[in-house]
């Protein structure tokens, strides 16, 4: 009897740890693959350092991923962030140089990105026109005025205190994994389940 118990609870055990498993996405699994084969192909792969590095790069496409979900779960699409990221960067840059000050070089940057998202939610909203046109036409317009304000070439002369939001650390971790650690959370756990326009955003799906 106490044999047929343990082979049931077993049995039960196991099922509930194939239903765990089956809710990981596919991404998740070509992810561990790949990591895999890199390891095996190239032994430095899984060393501190390398991994290090990629995370820190991977920061930037989290932080562009994580409003990309909210815009998915609404049935959306945009195809300008990209470029969006690129005219916001040059110009924080030639805003920085030009005045000498970091902070009005990100006061413009976050003017620019909230011109940039007000334009492709009105004429999406408003205007009832697809998103894949209104942000091919915004990621065309953003690598112009991007290229205008660079003038076309690269933009030297940027103030050191910039390099710490990429380089420098904050009690003793690396400053691009605090931002995405904020981003993280702050969409994931803030933004999404506790405003009041979650439950509309979610019945969209």
């Amino acid at each position: 009897m106490a044999n047929t118990i343990n082979s049931v609870a077993g049995g039960a055990r196991g099922i509930r740890a194939t239903a765990r498993l089956s809710t990981i996405p596919g991404a998740a699994w070509l992810l561990l693959l790949l990591c895999v084969v890199f390891s095996l192909i190239t032994p430095d792969f899984l060393s501190g350092a390398n991994l290090r590095n990629v995370l820190l790069q991977g920061t930037i496409l989290l932080l562009l991923a994580l409003p990309m979900t909210l815009i998915i779960l609404t049935e959306g699409l945009d195809l300008s962030m990209g470029a969006s990221l690129s005219l916001c960067t040059v110009v924080l840059a030639v805003v920085q140089i030009a005045t000498g000050s970091i902070l009005l070089g990100f006061v413009a940057a976050l003017l620019v990105a909230l011109a940039i998202g007000l334009a492709n939610g009105a004429l999406v909203a408003a205007f009832d026109l697809p998103p894949f046109v209104v942000t091919l036409g915004t990621l065309g317009a953003a690598q112009g005025l991007a290229l205008v304000a660079a003038e076309g070439r690269t933009t030297m002369g940027v103030a050191e205190g910039l390099r710490w939001f990429w380089e420098g650390s904050l009690l003793g971790v690396a400053t691009p994994a605090v931002d995405g650690c904020a981003g993280l959370g702050g969409d994931s756990h803030l933004a999404v389940p506790h405003t009041v326009w979650h439950p509309g955003v979610c019945a969209r799906r």
